[in-house]
């Protein structure tokens, strides 16, 4: 669907990848609600069959463009349009305008880019949902964007689909300050947040710390409720993005 490398927002914490059933039971929804759906998110493509399996699909597909449904929940799985994508119109501030855009019509509450891949001509932002300031990794999800003329060419929503449901995050009891102090002497911090991560499917709430030591970048997490160093990575730059070490 999208040829990237495995980036720190996905790789580490993509345990839904994995998983075949979705940790919350939705209800169905009929082919007639799909397809309102889909045509609400901009997409005029006829449904074709319902996909059985583990997860149920309803399927959507013209000459170009095929879309996936679940038939539980109602919600976006993939799209896919096959059309060559020309020299670059946009630049990356409008082709995000262009994404979030999109995802407001998902229903999908507050979200954050959490990091792009650049590509030339299209780029693929990673979105993930924002809950109590909280960036919840686990329910990560993926939007390319042409920018030849800011059109949705591609989605991917398995993570999301795999991992999101009602959350009552524990109660922070370490502060940043106190989260910071744990780190090594010269890390030079350039952001920190809160985020919501997944180790071997145990979700841990960390602060989370990107910067540098030894001019080499890092990104640590730290447990906002024991302080407990609980992961970290050495990011490497490419042409698209960073990759995890």
């Amino acid at each position: 669907l999208i040829e990237y490398p495995s980036v720190i927002f996905d790789g580490p914490f993509s345990d839904g990848q994995e998983r075949t059933t979705p940790k919350k039971d939705r209800a169905e929804v009929t082919v007639e609600e799909a397809q309102a759906y889909v045509l609400n998110l901009g997409f005029s493509c006829p449904f074709v069959q319902e996909i059985s399996g583990d997860q149920p699909l309803y399927l959507f597909k013209d000459e170009n463009t095929t879309i996936e449904v679940t038939k539980k929940g109602g919600l976006l799985l993939l799209v896919l349009a096959d059309r060559q994508i020309l020299d670059a119109v946009l630049n990356e501030q409008q082709a995000e305008e262009k994404a979030k855009e999109f995802t407001k019509k998902l229903g999908f509450g507050e979200i954050q880019n959490v990091w792009q891949e650049y590509y030339g001509n299209f780029i693929v932002f990673n979105f993930a949902p924002v809950i109590d300031g909280a960036v919840i990794y686990p329910d990560i999800f993926k939007v390319k964007v042409a920018l030849d003329d800011g059109s949705i060419v591609a989605f991917e929503g398995k993570s999301y689909i795999m991992n999101n449901r009602q959350r009552e995050l524990p109660e922070i009891k370490i502060t940043k300050q106190q989260a910071k102090a744990k780190l090594k002497e010269g890390f030079s911090v350039e952001t920190c947040r809160i985020a919501l991560i997944s180790i071997n499917e145990k979700e841990q709430l960390c602060w989370e710390f990107f910067g540098k030591y030894n001019n080499l970048d890092f990104a640590i997490y730290f447990s906002c409720v024991d302080g407990q160093e609980k992961t970290s990575f050495r990011i490497l730059s490419t042409e698209t993005g960073k990759m995890v070490v």
